[in-house]
């Protein structure tokens, strides 16, 4: 038996890979018609933008591709404006700005509050990883800022965390 949201996922997925595919065969209007299909199952999937901004600014369609971006990042934005502490949500935004190179500054904002949840290690918060790799490229420049050490609740190095996080794995793994 399926779940109700699946109704919604199967069609995302599905004119999502289209999309991809027919994108990638250079069939860029036929991709941004099947685009246009997949964010109005899901608007708030990140996946999409992601994939497809870069390919469709590479292919000469910025305008399409700052619709795209900002339609998944005003979803996402309100939820963090409902629920301010959703570290999963400002995760989003962050890696959804870091991906397709717009709104960095906020980016770096939505990274720090990603990481809202003192009671847990660092180490052990799983969209932890995800941020810490992102390459975030300040407009000015072209090359990436290594954020990979950077920690915005302490403002430690990864290492350090890294020795309490394996200790707490330890406990939790015992318990």
């Amino acid at each position: 038996m399926s779940k109700s949201s699946d109704y919604l996922d199967l069609p995302f997925r599905i004119h999502k890979a289209r999309a991809c595919g027919l994108l990638t065969a250079g069939k860029i209007d036929e991709a941004i018609r099947e685009a246009h299909l997949a964010q109005a199952a899901l608007p708030g999937d990140i996946t999409l933008a992601e994939a497809l901004v870069p390919e469709l600014e590479k292919a000469g369609r910025r305008p399409v591709a700052d619709e795209l971006f900002a339609k998944a990042y005003a979803a996402n934005e309100q939820v963090c404006k409902d629920f301010p502490n959703s570290a999963t949500h400002h995760n989003n935004l962050a890696w959804l700005s870091a991906r397709c190179n717009r709104r960095l500054d906020e980016a770096l904002q939505h990274a720090g509050r990603s990481n809202l949840t003192p009671i847990i290690p660092p180490t052990l918060i799983p969209w932890r990883k995800p941020i810490s790799n992102v390459a975030i490229r300040p407009p000015q420049s072209s090359t990436p800022t290594d954020v990979s050490n950077w920690h915005p609740t302490t403002s430690t190095s990864k290492s350090s965390s890294i020795g309490f996080g394996k200790s707490m794995a330890h406990r939790i793994s015992n318990a």
